[in-house]
């Protein structure tokens, strides 16, 4: 029977680290090579005062805890009742195994009111050793187990209320698109008719959709075009220019951090840069003629940034707002041209229209006292 749970427990300590606390030496080796062939690492101390120092050694080293701490009680410097108390103190939730002499009736109360559940007794009984440990890594796993679930479901839950608002974000923006599409369609019926009624008079304001406007609507109006078949269209030329532009997205993301500490003056040249960039992103892409969508945003938040007033980044909250929003339309441009135009793996090339789309609307957000609404009068994408 003992073979069986010496294997369980092995399945269950295969990825745990204890800190074993014995003074006695010939005891401490012996059963530091015994607790070798279940833990995943075993560390050791000759007391509590060192035990203790190596506790939080390991936290420092590591951002973690040891899952166990298996202490004998009488040691000099420090016995384990203290060492158990000021590790209990760093961290609650410390599992502790306590072995104990048969004499230590007191110090046990005093262990199990700082809520120590675990005691072994010496002298040390090797399948009375693993039924106990197997018990506590059984309850120390399923608390990660536990946690990890937990986790998981914020996760999930954060992910969904953010799928949902970029959704809402998203929609908005395309209906501005189509009704200011629609009008310009509006209005150039409007001339044609004018015109086959005899008028004489030309409308000096009147508005046509160019080739290339109407090229552009092609192209986000029919089906999801592939990255492969899209790229294939283009002049080496092009792709040339595009490719470049991942050099440019260096010093993007470069400017972008140097806003975090710099002050107003070098403040106003990383965003006189940052705005660079993006014009250099909107001249690029334009070229291209596919992708009105995405122009419109970067322009647009290229305006936006250019007539900014950078007092704001005395509010902690909307700089670092800012910053990560700043961050997330860089690696967005970064996926966007690796994905189409470098290794052409997507299956639709307007995948990100509504990621870039969003991200601006999250900035003009921020300095817009009221939220942006989806007036059915307003025609401008900011």
């Amino acid at each position: 029977m003992s073979m069986d749970i010496a294997k369980l427990l092995k399945d269950q300590a295969l990825e745990l680290n204890v800190l074993y606390v014995e003074d006695e030496e010939t005891i401490r080796i012996a059963t530091t090579q015994m607790f070798g062939d279940f833990f995943n690492k075993v560390d050791t101390a000759e007391d509590g005062a060192k035990g203790l120092k190596k506790y939080i050694d390991f936290h420092e080293s590591t951002g973690s805890y040891y899952d166990l701490v298996i202490s004998d009680i009488n040691m000099p410097n420090m016995d384990g009742t203290e060492m158990s108390k000021e590790i209990l103190a760093l961290n609650p939730i410390q599992k502790v195994l306590i072995i104990s002499a048969h004499n230590d009736s007191q110090r046990l109360l005093d262990l199990i009111n700082i809520r120590i559940r675990y005691f072994v007794m010496k002298p040390i009984i090797y399948k009375q050793m693993i039924q106990i440990l197997f018990d506590i890594c059984r309850d120390i796993n399923d608390a990660k187990l536990l946690e990890r679930y937990y986790n998981d479901i914020e996760e999930l839950s954060t992910d969904l209320y953010e799928k949902n608002r970029h959704l809402t974000t998203t929609i908005r923006f395309y209906e501005k698109e189509i009704k200011l599409l629609k009008e310009e369609h509006e209005r150039d019926i409007g001339n044609e008719e004018k015109i086959d009624s005899g008028d004489k008079i030309k409308p000096t304001n009147s508005i046509k959709l160019d080739a290339s406007l109407k090229k552009d609507i092609r192209f986000t109006q029919n089906d999801k075009m592939d990255a492969l078949s899209f790229v294939n269209t283009l002049d080496d030329s092009v792709i040339d220019k595009v490719e470049s532009f991942l050099h440019e997205l260096d010093r993007l993301v470069l400017e972008i951090y140097n806003l975090e500490d710099s002050d107003m003056v070098n403040r106003t040249e990383s965003v006189n840069v940052i705005v660079d960039v993006f014009r250099i992103f909107t001249n690029t892409i334009d070229a291209i003629g596919a992708f009105p969508v995405t122009i419109r945003a970067f322009v647009a938040l290229s305006d936006l940034l250019a007539t900014l007033d950078l007092s704001f980044f005395e509010d902690e909250r909307k700089k670092k707002l800012f910053i990560t929003v700043l961050l997330g339309i860089s690696k967005d441009l970064e996926a966007w041209v690796n994905s189409i135009f470098i290794e052409k793996t997507t299956n639709d090339i307007h995948y990100f229209d509504s990621s870039f789309a969003n991200n601006c609307l999250e900035i003009e957000a921020m300095f817009n006292e009221s939220e942006i609404e989806s007036d059915d009068d307003d025609l401008e994408f900011f």
